[in-house]
């Protein structure tokens, strides 16, 4: 079993199996809750909006701050997407030990003050609500539940093909895929920023198809129905 189909076809080929072999069985997800467990959440974003009262649009991520996620490509898109719209304020959620490097990158680009970095937090739901767009750099992914979980409350999304990203939304509809995970292209991640930002303001919500591609491939009830499934089908 696997949890993706581009690990299921790593697998086969390593084990020299054919794919048939292998059966997927998605992440079952829980929506996440977007009211904060407490009032700090609120007063951290609050005091955030009060420094950067002329945006219009937040584009955010959440992710540990090592090379993997690869952070430093999250500040560079955020100074390149600036350049062409600076009503824009971004909010990063997480830690990791490149957290200090990327935040005296943000200061040498000056950027500083645009980015929230809010660090470790159960509040998740809450920070994901407050984005326009949610953008994924990753080098390497298994099945990153977080891209599901800004769906799952109204977020589009954009990610890099690592693991199976590309398998978490509908490309064109909630989210778009980049050309390459090992070296990220700026320039299209901009475009494709833009294009669902202009694409959020139009909705009011998650469309209905986006919540029937989650509901038919992420709840928790399709993962054990599939895995139960799966088992029971294997000879005894």
């Amino acid at each position: 079993m696997s949890n993706n189909h581009c690990v299921t076809r790593h697998y086969a080929d390593w084990l020299k199996l054919e794919a048939k072999h292998f059966q997927v069985v998605y992440n079952g997800v829980l929506p996440p809750s977007t009211e904060p467990s407490s009032e700090v959440p609120h007063k951290i974003w609050q005091q955030f909006t009060q420094k950067t009262q002329d945006a219009d649009t937040t584009i955010g991520g959440v992710f540990r701050f090592v090379g993997d996620k690869n952070p430093f490509a999250w500040i560079d898109f955020a100074a390149r997407y600036l350049q062409h719209h600076p009503a824009t304020r971004f909010v990063l959620v997480g830690d990791g030990d490149l957290r200090a490097e990327a935040q005296k990158r943000a200061e040498q680009l000056g950027i500083l003050e645009r980015i929230l970095f809010v660090g470790v937090s159960c509040d998740v739901g809450y920070w994901l609500q407050k984005m326009n767009v949610f953008i994924l750099f990753s080098r390497y992914e298994g099945l990153p539940n977080v891209l599901i979980e800004a769906q799952m409350v109204g977020v589009p999304v954009i990610s890099t093909p690592a693991g199976g990203s590309a398998e978490c939304f509908i490309e064109g509809v909630s989210g778009f895929i980049l050309d390459d995970a090992q070296t990220v292209n700026l320039d299209q991640a901009c475009r494709y920023a833009e294009k669902l930002v202009n694409l959020w303001r139009s909705r009011t919500g998650i469309c209905q198809q986006t919540q029937s591609f989650l509901q038919e491939r992420f709840t928790v009830e399709h993962m054990v129905g599939t895995f139960v499934k799966t088992i029971a089908s294997q000879p005894r």
